[in-house]
């Protein structure tokens, strides 16, 4: 075994902290009818103009989220981070009532917000400005309120690790598999819109941050042509001294088709790839086993990824992380 295949502490501290930040489903109630299980939406019996919150109205608060950190300039993970708190915050009983009230749940998605932007940004939001930008649903002491509540509620557990940071992390213990630094660049781009794909979807919220990395990093190297078989790479991880992965492959099967449509357009002039020595030794001899590949790479899967892209630079929570480890 070679040395890439040795997982930084970096990654095992993250991985061992997200343990403490995972989401459960809060919207869907899982029913058992004869040996099957099918999930059905908490809300869908409830009156049309039900003041409840749904899916909808969790994808919205995300928009707004992405529209203000893309217009102010700050880094897309801060929408990542901020969705942690408030899924987080309405899994407790402090948060019901943002369950049940769409314009308590509004409030509570601003102040997430404010508290991601305060403790991860180098500029801070103001609750004077909140208060602007709701356009006089709230006063400023109304977000400093819901801070005090929301974290309490998290118990004050405020640096999760994200996807983004797991697909940094990851990236850096592969082996050397990229021709020119351009097309590394254009892997980590499609692997980090997947993630970022990821934080809208409610089917994904209680998805491990760490499989949805691994899962858009097998995309983005399958998408640009990239010989590697990344679920052999991660099975040979987990099989290293007190390391476990937990990587059922085809659930990451799964996950690896419901991120396929952020993948970019390919351009006609990308890069080739390369197989070295080294990774040639870790491509599955069965990589077109159905219990192993990636979906398959039909055109209509590939939209291009519509949200704004800021710095490639190491994420705030590899940094925090790195701390951890060392």
């Amino acid at each position: 075994m070679t040395s890439a295949f040795i997982p930084s502490s970096t990654v095992e501290a993250m991985r061992c902290q997200e343990l403490s930040y995972q989401c459960k489903d809060y919207l869907y109630q899982e029913q058992h009818q004869g040996g099957s299980r099918s999930r059905l939406i908490r809300l869908q019996n409830t009156p049309q103009h039900s003041n409840q919150i749904d899916v909808a109205c969790r994808q919205s608060m995300l928009q707004w989220m992405q529209t203000v950190v893309n217009f102010i300039g700050f880094d897309s993970e801060t929408v990542e981070i901020s969705m942690s708190y408030l899924d987080r915050f309405l899994m407790t009983a402090a948060g019901r009532e943002s369950m049940e009230c769409r314009t308590t749940f509004q409030l509570a998605a601003m102040v997430a917000l404010y508290i991601a932007v305060k403790i991860h940004c180098a500029e801070a939001l103001t609750p004077k400005l909140l208060a602007e930008l709701s356009q006089g649903a709230y006063e400023a002491e109304e977000f400093e309120h819901m801070e005090r509540i929301m974290l309490e509620a998290i118990k004050w557990r405020v640096n999760p690790p994200t996807s983004i940071a797991f697909v940094q992390e990851t990236l850096e213990l592969l082996p050397n598999l990229f021709a020119s630094e351009d097309l590394q660049q254009q892997v980590y781009d499609a692997a980090r819109a997947q993630v970022e794909y990821a934080a809208g979807d409610y089917e994904l919220m209680t998805i491990k941050k760490s499989v949805i990395a691994f899962a858009a990093i097998s995309n983005a190297l399958k998408h640009f042509d990239v010989k590697f078989n990344m679920k052999k790479f991660l099975l040979e991880l987990s099989s290293t001294k007190d390391y476990s992965l937990e990587l059922d492959l085809q659930h990451s099967v799964l996950i690896q088709q419901m991120l396929r449509p952020a993948l970019p357009e390919r351009s006609a002039s990308a890069p080739a790839s390369i197989t070295t020595t080294e990774e040639a030794a870790i491509v599955s001899e069965d990589e077109q086993d159905a219990s192993v590949k990636s979906i398959d790479d039909d055109d209509h899967h590939h939209i291009a990824a519509s949200a704004k892209r800021v710095s490639a630079g190491k994420s705030p929570r590899s940094i925090v992380y790195h701390n951890v480890a060392a």
